[in-house]
This record gives C-alpha cells, sequence and structure tokens, in this order.
C-alpha cells in the first residue's frame, strides 16, 4: 500500500521543496517546514491523486507524517510491503477498514495501528469520508522525491523501547488513561519501538517551563489554544496549527485561558517520559480490580421496562436497591433476580438509615420518604408542608444519628428559593444548611467514615466540602477538588460538569460519577486526581459482602465493577 500512497505526495513535494532531488545526487533530506514556524494544516499546500484522494505531508530528519482524506466507498490501490521500519496509522475521522494478511480490521476516531517493516495492508471507506495521519519511522525518501520511488529509506532508527501497541492490533487513543504527568497537565502515550504518540491536555493557563528537546518533535494542536516560546521567540498556536521542534531547542508551553490538547509526533521516545507515565497510569491498577464492568440490570429487559434513568444505588441487608426517574424503586436480590418495589413514581437519591429503612428522594411529590426494604412507604421524612424548599429533592446521605442531608436542585432556573442543601434532623424538623445559589446546582452528597466532612459536587468544575458541626450544620466551605474536563470540552468556556453521585472507600479516595467528564473520576483523600473509570454514570455505590463490589448506575442500567479497596459503611 505504501509504496502506492505516495505517488499521492508528488505534487507536494514539488510545491514545499525547492526542486526534486534527482536519484544520481547523494540522499540529503532537510525538513520541509521552518523549525519554529506555525503552519496550519488547512494552508499547508495540497494534492490530490485522480481528484479524489486528498494528501498533505511535513518531515524533519527522521519522521514522515502525511495526511490522507477518502471519500466515501473509496480505496487507495496497491498492497506493496513496508519498507520503513515502522509506520503507525492514527485516525482523524473514521471508520476506515484496514485489511491486511489477517483479514480486516475497522479502525474508529483516535484508533491507532502499527506496522512493521515488510507488513502489506490496504485502506478504504464505508459509506463516510475518512481522514487520517500515516506516521513513518525513518523518513521514506518517495515522501520527498519521486525520484527515489523504491530507495531504501536512509539511516535507520535503532528500536528503543517496547511498543505499547502489538503489530496488527489497534487501539483507542481515547480510551487510554489519562494521567496527571504535572499540575494540570495530563498525557495519554501510544508507545512504538522507534516514536511515540503523545496526547497531552493543558488545563487552563498550564505551564511547562522551559526544556530541551532530546529529539525532533511535531506539535499538534487538536483544541483550545496555547503560547509556544521556542528559542527566546513566542508564537500562538490554535487548533489545527502544527509547529516542527528538532534535537536540541529549548522551549517552552503556556495554554490559553480555557486549555488546550496536542498531538505529538516524538522521534525517538523520551525514557523519562515513558517513566513518569508508567508511574502515574498505575495508581488505578492499586483500586480497581476488573478492567470491563459487568451489567447487573439492563432496564429495557425488565418487565414493563425501565424507561427513565437508573439513579442513587444503596446496599442493604445484602442487597442493591436503586432509583428509575420515571418509574420508582428497584431491589436486585441476592440471586440477581430484579423487583419493582415503589411503583407509579418518579424517584432519585436513596440512603440506609440506621433503622435499615431506606430514605428516598420522591421527585414526583417533591418530598423525601423513608421506605421499608420490602417497598412500602414507612412515613414522610419532609415535604413542603413541614419546610421542605422547592425544586427537585435530588440526592441524599444519612448520618449516624438518623438525620438526612438532601440537596434540593432547580431544572428550569426559576426558582428563587432553590438549590440548596437542607439537613433533616432526627426529628423531622427542616433546616436550611446553604444558601440560596450558594452552590450552582448541588448534586451529588456523601460523608467521610466519622461524618465530620461532607462532600458535594455540582454543575460547576469543583467538588465542595464543608465540614460538620454536631447539630447538624455545615460550615468552612471550600475546594477539595477540580474535576478534569472532558476531551469535547477542553479549549471551550462555560462547560458543565454534570458531575453526580459520590463514593468513599476506606483509604480515603472519593469517586464522583459524571456522564459528561468521561465516568467516574477518582481522587486521592488529598484530593489529587487519579484516573477515571470509563463508564458514564449518575450515581454509584459499594456492596457485596465485603464491600469490594462498585455499583454504578448509568442510563437505564446497573453495572458492577470488582475493586482492591473496600467502600466505608
Amino acid at each position: 500500500m505504501y509504496r502506492y500512497i505516495f505517488l499521492i505526495i508528488l505534487i507536494l513535494a514539488c510545491n514545499l521543496s525547492t526542486g526534486l532531488i534527482t536519484a544520481q545526487e547523494p540522499l540529503t533530506i532537510e525538513p520541509n517546514i521552518e523549525p519554529g514556524k506555525v503552519y496550519n494544516l488547512d494552508t499547508l499546500p495540497k494534492t490530490w491523486f485522480d481528484f479524489v484522494f486528498p494528501s498533505r505531508a511535513i518531515w524533519g530528519k527522521n519522521t514522515g507524517i502525511c495526511w490522507f482524506s477518502y471519500g466515501p466507498n473509496t480505496a487507495l490501490p496497491g498492497d506493496g510491503p513496508l519498507e520503513v521500519d515502522e509506520s503507525l496509522i492514527y485516525v482523524i475521522k473514521g471508520p476506515i477498514t484496514v485489511t491486511t494478511n489477517n483479514g480486516d480490521k475497522i479502525l474508529h476516531d483516535t484508533d491507532c495501528m502499527l506496522f512493521k517493516k515488510g507488513d502489506t495492508c490496504n485502506i478504504s471507506t464505508g459509506p463516510d469520508s475518512a481522514e487520517f495521519l500515516a506516521i513513518f519511522w525513518p523518513l521514506a525518501p518517495w515522501i520527498v522525491s519521486m525520484k527515489y520511488f523504491g530507495t531504501p529509506p536512509g539511516v535507520a532508527i535503532a528500536p528503543s523501547t517496547v511498543p505499547t501497541l502489538p503489530p496488527d492490533s489497534t487501539m483507542c487513543l481515547r480510551k487510554l488513561d489519562k494521567v496527571i504527568l504535572e499540575e494540570n497537565i495530563l498525557g495519554r502515550l501510544v508507545q512504538c519501538e522507534r516514536g511515540q504518540l503523545r496526547n497531552f491536555t493543558f488545563l487552563g493557563d498550564a505551564v511547562i517551563s522551559s526544556v530541551t528537546s532530546d529529539g525532533e518533535e511535531f506539535l499538534f494542536v487538536m483544541r483550545g489554544s496555547l503560547e509556544k516560546t521556542i528559542d527566546g521567540e513566542t508564537v500562538v498556536m490554535n487548533a489545527g496549527d502544527v509547529v516542527y521542534i528538532p534535537e536540541g531547542k529549548v522551549h517552552s508551553t503556556r495554554a490559553g485561558q480555557y486549555g488546550c490538547e496536542i498531538l505529538a509526533l516524538v522521534t525517538p521516545a523520551y525514557g523519562n517520559y515513558i517513566t513518569k507515565y508508567k508511574q502515574n497510569s498505575v495508581k488505578i491498577d492499586a483500586i480497581v480490580s476488573q478492567s470491563k464492568p459487568d451489567v447487573v440490570v439492563d432496564g429495557a429487559t425488565l418487565d414493563p421496562i425501565m424507561s427513565g434513568n437508573s439513579e442513587g444505588p444503596s446496599w442493604i441487608h445484602g442487597k442493591l436497591y436503586f432509583s428509575d426517574q420515571a418509574a420508582g424503586v428497584y431491589v436486585v436480590n441476592p440471586d440477581g433476580s430484579c423487583k419493582h418495589i415503589l411503583k407509579d413514581s418518579r424517584t432519585c437519591g436513596t440512603t440506609a438509615l440506621p433503622d435499615g429503612n431506606l430514605a428516598v428522594c420522591d421527585l414526583k411529590n417533591g418530598r423525601v420518604i423513608e421506605l421499608s426494604p420490602e417497598g412500602e412507604i414507612v412515613k414522610t421524612l419532609a415535604d413542603s408542608k413541614s419546610g421542605l424548599f422547592e425544586g427537585n429533592p435530588n440526592d441524599i446521605i444519612a448520618d449516624a444519628k438518623g438525620g438526612v442531608y438532601v440537596t434540593i436542585n432547580n431544572m428550569s432556573g426559576t426558582l428563587e428559593k432553590s438549590n440548596v442543601i437542607v439537613y433533616i434532623t432526627p426529628e423531622g424538623k427542616v433546616r436550611k444548611v446553604t444558601d440560596y445559589k450558594d452552590i450552582n446546582f448541588p448534586n451529588g452528597i456523601a460523608l467521610n467514615t466519622d461524618g465530620s466532612i461532607l462532600f458535594v459536587s455540582s454543575s460547576e468544575k469543583v467538588l465542595w466540602m464543608f465540614d460538620v458541626q454536631d447539630d447538624g450544620s455545615i460550615s468552612n466551605k471550600r475546594q477539595f477538588a477540580s474535576f478534569i474536563p472532558s476531551d469535547g470540552q477542553i479549549g471551550r468556556a462555560n462547560t458543565n460538569s454534570l458531575a453526580d453521585g459520590i463514593e468513599i472507600d476506606t483509604e480515603g479516595n472519593i469517586y464522583v460519577a459524571t456522564a459528561m467528564l468521561g465516568g467516574i473520576q477518582v481522587f486521592s483523600r488529598a484530593g489529587e486526581y487519579i484516573s477515571t473509570i470509563p463508564v458514564p454514570s449518575t450515581n454509584l455505590v459499594f456492596g457485596g459482602e465485603d464491600r469490594k463490589t462498585l455499583y454504578i448506575t448509568s442510563q437505564g442500567k446497573v453495572f458492577s465493577l470488582k475493586m482492591k479497596v473496600a467502600g466505608i459503611k
């Protein structure tokens, strides 16, 4: 395939080079873009093959990078063996079908596939157009000039690391752990033998101080903006921009106000980056035992079908209870059967009470009720008549005395006396413990082991914490942790976290369910981000005999995930 692919870039080579290199001349290859100068992918010269396949190419001393765009139902001709030592395909917009000697593989957005010398493949599209990068180590001479078509590459690049992506297999970059590298800087890594594909996320105004490049780098801004200073010269880069940094250049980075996301191609691999990435990526392995969750309840298979959003799980008496925002409360028995115990209602958060019953947020009637394990409404704990405020009683947590904290929020945004946290005392009195709108859309809520700290999530990008007083009041509001934005939120203002339910394990790690931020964000007891468990969720609870099973409600389903650390009781 690769011999024929690069017929496409003959015209490009003419446009970017001062002239074609003849086969008789010594093979001397220089980068075709100026170091430190910003180029935009849309403005790089483009060439076409049969007026169907647009392509662009840039290269340095050792690395060649080509962009290919396919129309629907098309394929590049040719199946010649790869002549360079190593090549990586990265899909920008998919899907594409990659056909090798071992059959077909479908690659979607941000999927990667690695090829070694001698491998063959063919690439085609289905009904949709597609775009992908092809990265080559070392630079193939025919990228520069068709006079070198079939000429072996120049000096080979010696393998320096073990690839994380085996040949003839695929890996989705977006599904890799995004780990903390430095304060406000996160990264992912696809490791090849001769180079690296790195994915950086810079939070707003994040800074990397000056470093000297150990090899050549190509930096592509995927989202947001940044300032890049290279050998004392500062340039501004926006989405779609690329810059080339040769070996030995001193450079630093400052992200824009709303952060940025970068794709970096590095040759050769940096050992210190690999070490730092591995040190931080293993932190989640000390907590999570199971890589993929099991489905405990699929609401579509119930009779009647669960039509709302699953929410508010609690573990009581060896059973799992959870809500459906359109139908009421369900219980999952030890044998796996699921029973609808509170019907004709709309419920949300639940919590176990010291007396063994369940406190439930009743959305339909704007109240908080006490429910027996069999589903009988024992009493109303609070409603508008007893002073419960307007809005949706959303999530709830009970303290050791039998009082409960409830987050009340307002979906419409029209209520003045809403977006508040209340405490319902064991005697049934309702007390407002935060001011109206002191927290923007308070949602998930949890207490630490001894009940001295209350944690609250919200639509803001912050997880809040309060000190709890003996009378149930709370004080000293402060930030516990900052949520990590999803990939799609990078570079955008006014993004919403939609952070929801909260759980805590016996080591003090805090788990926050999110639907917008890629899954369950996990923080250490010190508020440091550990990782994201990739299950977009509304709420969660530890259960099982040893409390080492994390039950997760999500979009009409309930999942379970085996953990290495138990949850607090």
